[in-house]
């Protein structure tokens, strides 16, 4: 690969466009100082896709752009191409030329492109990785920077080794696989907490999930049981006797049918009559038409009479109109002929004016001819006098400038002086100011800290708040679950004891009858349980076998209630009259004599101490007064009333004591929310207060840096405005002496005026006389003219008069013709008009005739109309009959209907009952031959108890389980992946070192050897070494140079010399183009600390490189440009704005042809 050209337009210092071609090895730039030679480098770092401002040795990039001169302004473009040919395989593209075109507007858009094609920055950097060239490549050093590399530090030295072991791209790929290795693991302890998470709430839903479905189960069978019960009350409601229905239905379509017969004799009727009466009509309609053809033939008759006489009148018209045109006639012909006389007479006297108006004209263009010749006269000496007097005004204007050029400078000396003063003490003030900003960002900073400071407590606090409000959240979630399990078995038991579970079936029946309000046992039985009020499970099981006892207050009650049973043929129950009691209450009565223990021992020891009586354990055991043992379980109260009403009212008082827990919870979450809520705030205020300050920072900053930037630009002006004061004066000095000379040539302009002023004067006295002869000569072709004029608009007035009489003729004459053409057309019409009256008379009595005949014909239908419409009254009287018959059988099959709707009434409750409950039909229930509804509805209550026993369910917790299930291995697919994905990774940054440390050990070790070499050739002997510093990576380490001139023995290489530095340099720079050749190295004044000697050996080892290496050489030293094969050459001629010239030397063409 090989650089071929570089183009430069608005770049810096280079305004017009510029083309350097490089067909050469070696390739010198030489020039001034100043004139921009090193621009030429900037040029190509800049399109290499350089960023930084200072680097291109400038505060911004917008300064790369040319700012403009004293006779130029700025420019808005900066544009640099550079071309590259046989690029081969050293670049990944398919082209074997490359260009690579920057540009920058000073509106800030920025543009690269690749062949014309537009590219990003970061494939630009990616198509140079590695090739040796690039904007931070080894193949470039600029003005003074070669010695860097020796002032580099360790680490930063290595980025030159590591471009040229062509290891960057490895680098940058390990770069980016680090970056997402740490995102991947990021998002995989993340989605590691989200799965711990989403996993505990999956076995709470899973657990909801199946209550649910148990609930769902029981709901659907209690849905189908209630759809089966409607549709066998359905079955029940259908009606069996319709047969009468039928037989009334059956006659009334019988007479329907016959009232049809007769409508359809009647329609035909009412057709009929219509059809006679439309006869009758059309005949009518006939006869009135004929009538009417009468009087119209009538009137034509007269109409045409009318005309005749018409015709006869407007003949005799015409022939007095004929008459009177023949006078007009002879009238025109007498006037032509007197008009013809007068023209003869007037054309005389025209000829005879004619002939003086062309004297008149002659004489006048001859005064013309003198008057032009003076006018040219006139006009010459004006033009010379106008120059006269303009040079004159530009030499008083040109003096006039120089007076206020020369004023103007000595206002601007006395104003630069004043504006010296002001300056010196705005830079005072400036100093001040960049000293009270720098302790404003001081303080500010402070305030920063403090702020970050308090938000890190708040954080913590914050943190800490919210580690409470979950420890409450899961407590409260424990609450609310206990207190639906509570509320649920407290369901269950109320609805026991509703349904009188326990109780014997006799007792069901006295109970559920003593509540009905009609019965006469209403509110006279009650349960013993009621009675009693038993606290203690130890109470109820001495009690068990009275569970299903009855109690009533009186005697009375007792017998009503045991002959209502024995009517009933009920049994099986136990019953107890409260009067009979010899104890003032149940409780005593029961309970007297009952002992209370909390074992089972301690219980039999009191009953053999106390026998007789009764006692209990704690522990579920149960003495009677026969010493007989009976054990039960306590916490099973279903089928004891009394532990089952010993629950209820325990489950009442632990669910006020779970709800006061719950209310104290929620209270100390409202309190703990509003304690975060605050501290959110306080945070979200801070951090608003915070970056207000930054901004404030940012500001102060920025005004701190506008004051150091106004202070050196003040410091410019200072000098700029010291530097004009001394120009002013010196040009004060030739503006005086410019204005005397022109004052002399103002003198002798004003003098040559006056004289040509003199002569003007004179010969527009001549051009005056002259005018008033050719008014005169004017004046008489004017009079001559006019009176021509009068005459021929007497002789064009004649002509037209004639022509008027012959116009008006040619009308006479037509206007006869058409008056002889009409007079012979009424004369014709007068003939015709007597035949055609007598036809008229004919045709009308024609008429006359056959209306008489249609009005005869007319009467004869309206008669046969009447005795049609007879006929259809009598079909109408007989359909009435009929509708009379038939509205007494609509009334019984009214009766019928009634008795059918109450059952359809019924069925049709049941299907809306369906239809609500269920939004079914009765058609879409299967049939069914069970009607046994009692059967039903006891399977009916014993759904309803499962579903009331369910309690609360969350019916969601299904779907939200199965979505949760879902989400879950969702989860574990995404952290296997993520896993998987940690894995690939880390064995491509493994590889990628693995391939960078091979790759770097073999080129360092290459360069390491190089170096020494060439080394000792560039200083005659000496020792030079490569080495790594301390690390056990050498992709991190450090590389320290070691070098030790002939006779030296230097512990640092920092002692060097400037010379030794750069020859070091150098050495290190030609090494690593030996193992590493680039495609072209420029070296920009990288010989200027070198003597004469070492420009020697420069030149010599940059002489082997040539046929590997392309050198573009910045350089002033006459050595090093005498081995350039061409040399441009940088200059300007117009200040600020830069030349190139170029010389190709002689030995170039001579190696062409070799």
């Amino acid at each position: 690969m090989r650089l071929k050209k570089l183009k430069i337009f608005g770049f810096k210092s280079f305004a017009d466009k510029l083309s350097l071609d490089f067909d050469s090895e070696v390739v010198g730039i030489v020039g001034p100082n100043g004139c921009g030679k090193s621009n030429i480098v900037d040029a190509f770092r800049w399109v290499m896709g350089e960023q930084s401002a200072k680097s291109m040795r400038g505060e911004k990039m917008h300064d790369v752009l040319f700012a403009g001169t004293d006779k130029r302004g700025p420019l808005n473009l900066a544009e640099v191409s550079v071309t590259l040919t046989d690029v081969g395989e050293m670049l990944p593209v398919e082209y074997d030329e490359v260009t690579i075109t920057r540009r920058l507007h000073r509106s800030g858009e920025s543009e690269y492109l690749l062949n014309g094609d537009p590219v990003r920055l970061k494939d630009l950097h990616a198509l140079f990785m590695g090739s040796g060239i690039g904007k931070n490549a080894f193949s470039i050093f600029e003005q003074g920077k070669l010695d860097q590399v020796i002032h580099l530090s360790p680490v930063d030295r290595r980025s030159i080794f590591d471009e040229s072991a062509g290891i960057g791209r490895f680098l940058q790929r390990k770069k980016e696989a680090v970056r997402k290795l740490e995102q991947v693991a990021a998002n995989y302890e993340r989605l590691k907490d989200i799965y711990g998470e989403v996993e505990k709430q999956s076995r709470v839903l899973k657990r909801q999930a199946s209550q649910a479905k148990n609930y769902q189960n029981n709901r659907e069978r209690l849905e189908s049981l209630g759809k089966t019960i409607l549709r066998a009350r359905w079955n029940l409601a259908i009606d069996g006797n319709s047969e009468r229905y039928r037989t009334i239905v059956a006659e009334i379509e019988g007479v329907q049918k016959s009232i049809a017969d007769l409508e359809t004799s009647l329609e035909e009727q009412k057709a009929s009559l219509a059809e006679k009466e439309k006869e009758a009509h059309l005949i009518q309609e006939l006869s009135y038409k004929a009538k009417g053809e009468y009087q119209l033939k009538a009137a034509e008759q007269k109409r045409h009479l009318e005309k005749m006489d018409d015709a006869e009148e407007k003949e005799k018209r015409e022939q007095a109109e004929l008459e009177l045109l023949a006078r007009r006639h002879w009238t025109n012909l007498q006037g032509i002929k007197e008009k013809e006389g007068k023209l003869q007479e007037h054309q005389k006297e025209k000829e005879q004016l004619e002939k003086i108006v062309d004297e008149k004209r002659a004489a006048h263009e001859s005064s013309e001819e003198e008057e032009n010749r003076f006018r040219n006269e006139q006009r010459t000496a004006q033009r010379e006098h106008l120059v006269s007097v303009q040079e004159e005004n530009r030499l008083s204007t040109h003096l006039q400038e120089k007076k206020l050029r020369f004023e103007n400078n000595q206002e601007r000396f006395i104003r630069v002086q004043d504006e010296l003063k002001e300056k010196k003490s705005l830079l005072k003030a400036l100093e001040k100011e960049k000293g009270e900003r720098r302790e404003k960002v001081s303080v500010i900073s402070e305030a920063i800290d403090k702020f970050q400071k308090d938000q890190r407590i708040i954080e913590c606090k914050s943190e800490k708040i919210k580690c409470q409000i979950n420890e409450q959240e899961e407590e409260m979630e424990t609450l609310l679950h206990e207190i639906a399990e509570l509320q649920a078995r407290e369901k269950s038991l109320i609805r026991l004891r509703e349904e009188f579970e326990g109780f014997s079936s006799g007792a069901k029946e006295l109970l559920k009858e003593s509540q009905k309000a009609k019965s006469p046992l209403h509110g006279k039985i009650q349960g013993l349980f009621e009675s009693l009020a038993v606290k203690e499970g130890q109470d109820a099981l001495a009690l068990r076998n009275y569970a299903q006892t009855l109690v009533v207050k009186s005697q009375a009650d007792l017998m009503l209630v045991i002959e209502f049973a024995k009517k009933k043929k009920w049994d099986d129950f136990s019953i107890l009259c409260l009067e009979q009691l010899e104890s003032a209450t149940c409780q005593s009565h029961f309970l007297k004599e009952l002992h209370r223990a909390d074992t089972l021992i301690k219980a039999i020891r009191h009953v053999e101490k106390k026998p007789g009586g009764g006692a209990t354990s704690k522990d579920g055991y149960f003495i009677d007064n026969k010493n007989v043992i009976f054990q039960a379980n306590l916490e099973k109260s279903e089928g004891n009333t009394f532990l089952r009403e010993a629950e209820l009212k325990e489950s009442a008082k632990t669910i006020r004591a779970v709800r006061a827990k719950r209310d104290r919870l929620e209270s100390t979450l409202k309190k703990l929310t509003t304690d975060r809520d605050g501290l959110q705030l306080q945070a979200t205020t801070l951090e608003k207060e915070r970056r207000k300050t930054e901004m404030g920072l940012i500001e102060e900053n920025f005004a701190l840096q506008r004051i150091i930037a106004d202070l050196e630009k003040e410091r410019e002006s200072l000098s700029q405005l010291t530097k004009e004061r001394e120009e002013r004066k010196g040009l004060g000095d030739g503006v005086a002496r410019e204005i005397k000379t022109l004052e002399k040539d103002d003198q002798k302009a004003r003098e040559r005026r006056s004289l040509l002023h003199s002569r003007v004067q004179e010969v527009e006295h001549r051009v005056e006389e002259q005018l008033i002869l050719l008014k005169k000569a004017s004046a008489d072709r004017q009079e001559s003219e006019t009176t021509l004029q009068k005459m021929l608009s007497r002789w064009h007035g004649i002509r037209q008069e004639i022509k008027i009489f012959e116009v008006q003729d040619r009308e006479i004459q037509e206007q006869e013709a058409k008056l002889s053409k009409a007079r012979k057309e009424s004369h014709t019409l007068l003939k015709n008009g007597v035949s055609m009256a007598k036809e008229l008379a004919s045709t009308e009595k024609a008429q006359l005739v056959k209306a008489k005949e249609l009005e005869v014909t007319s009467s004869r239908f309206e008669k046969e109309v009447v005795q049609e419409k007879s006929r259809k009254e009598a079909l109408e009287k007989s359909v009435f009959e009929k509708q009379k018959l038939i509205a007494g059988l609509e009334q019984q099959r009214r009766f019928s209907e009634v008795e059918r709707a109450e059952k359809a009434s019924e069925r049709r409750a049941i299907e809306a009952d369906l239809k609500e409950r269920y939004n079914l039909s009765i058609e879409e229930l299967p049939s069914t031959q069970d009607n046994n509804l009692e059967e039903m509805q006891e399977r009916v209550r014993r759904l309803r108890y499962e579903i009331e026993k369910a309690g609360a369910v969350n019916m969601t917790s299904i779907d939200e389980y199965q979505e949760q299930e879902e989400r879950a291995q969702n989860l574990s697919k995404q952290l296997a992946d993520l896993a998987g994905a940690k894995k690939d990774f880390e064995k491509i940054i493994s590889k990628l070192d693995s391939e960078s440390r091979k790759l770097f050990k073999e080129t360092f070790a290459k360069i390491r050897k190089k170096f020494q070499k060439n080394f000792q050739i560039l200083f005659d002997g000496g020792e030079a070494d490569l080495k790594f510093t301390d690390s056990h990576d050498v992709l991190e380490a450090g590389i320290e140079i070691v070098a030790k001139p002939p006779g030296k023995q230097m512990r640092s290489i920092s002692l060097l010399s400037g010379g030794e530095k750069c020859l070091t340099a150098l050495g290190l720079l030609f090494s690593i183009f030996e193992v590493k050749p680039a495609p072209f190295c420029i070296l920009d004044e990288v010989d200027a600390p070198l003597d004469d000697s070492n420009i020697d050996r420069f030149t010599k080892i940059v002489k082997q490189f040539v046929d590997k290496t392309q050198f573009i050489i910045v350089t002033h030293n006459k050595k090093t440009m005498s081995m350039a094969d061409i040399l441009f050459g940088v200059s300007m001629e117009e200040k600020g704005v830069s030349k190139l010239i170029s010389l190709e030397f002689e030995r170039k063409k001579e190696k062409v042809p070799a």
